[in-house]
């Protein structure tokens, strides 16, 4: 019974060691103008939405913004889509290069821009935005900042969670190791040390904590010496 549960254990550490995080880190911030700008690090993929644009861009350079109030950063970016309205007229983004600048986002402590080449419905390729007063450039001028959220009570199936908090939700088939579950089910992974409150278990196998293998342990040893008592006291009696 004992190696059962040492090789159960050894196996949740493989899992532990393999384990790597997949949780996006999404940045938001409002800007005076009344839109809202989001930053996703893991997909490289930004928005602008507001009253007179809705955009979407691709920036590898995303890979490394780390966010916080007041970010600074230069966010190249290889492609966009979306619409924009100025003075009426909407126009669409493109990636033309503008007196030798390509596409990209300018964040600078609380303001910044969007540089982009704009065309029309009828010539989304074209330059139809004049460079040199303002209009091909979209102002940001920071109001408020999210940080990444904590995602509660979703599902999930089939990865490995380690050492955070799972509240509400369902695990399938996954690994977790040290973390907290309350009120939701777990089907058929592993679940190594951590507290499960209110929920179910189903399947999968259940690793003791250290206190629990050495109770474990004294049991077994205590059955060995009390057997040896009984084969001795039977040759002392013959």
């Amino acid at each position: 019974m004992a190696r059962k549960y040492l090789l159960a254990a050894a196996a949740a550490l493989a899992s532990l060691t393999a384990a790597t995080s997949a949780s996006a880190a999404v940045y938001t911030y409002t800007e005076a103008d009344g839109s809202t700008l989001t930053l996703n690090t893991t997909t490289h993929i930004g928005t602008i939405v507001g009253p007179a644009i809705n955009v979407s861009f691709t920036s590898a350079s995303l890979a490394t913004f780390t966010g916080g109030v007041n970010p600074t950063a230069n966010l190249a970016i290889t492609a966009i889509s979306g619409t924009r309205t100025l003075n009426g007229v909407t126009y669409v983004p493109n990636l033309n290069s503008l007196s030798g600048m390509t596409t990209m986002l300018h964040l600078a402590t609380g303001s910044g821009y969007l540089w982009s080449s704009w065309g029309t419905t009828a010539c989304p390729s074209c330059n139809s935005l004049p460079v040199g007063n303002g209009s091909t450039d979209f102002m940001l001028s920071e109001t408020g900042y999210t940080p990444p959220s904590t995602t509660s009570g979703g599902t999930t199936t089939g990865g490995t969670t380690t050492g955070g908090t799972t509240t509400g939700g369902t695990t399938t088939g996954g690994t977790t190791t040290g973390g907290t579950t309350t009120g939701g089910t777990t089907t058929g992974g592993t679940t190594t040390g951590g507290t499960t409150t209110g929920g179910t278990t189903t399947g999968g196998t259940a690793v003791p904590e250290p206190a629990n293998e050495l109770a474990l342990f004294g049991l077994g040893l205590a059955a060995v010496l009390i057997g040896r008592r009984d084969i001795m006291r039977r040759k002392a009696k013959a």
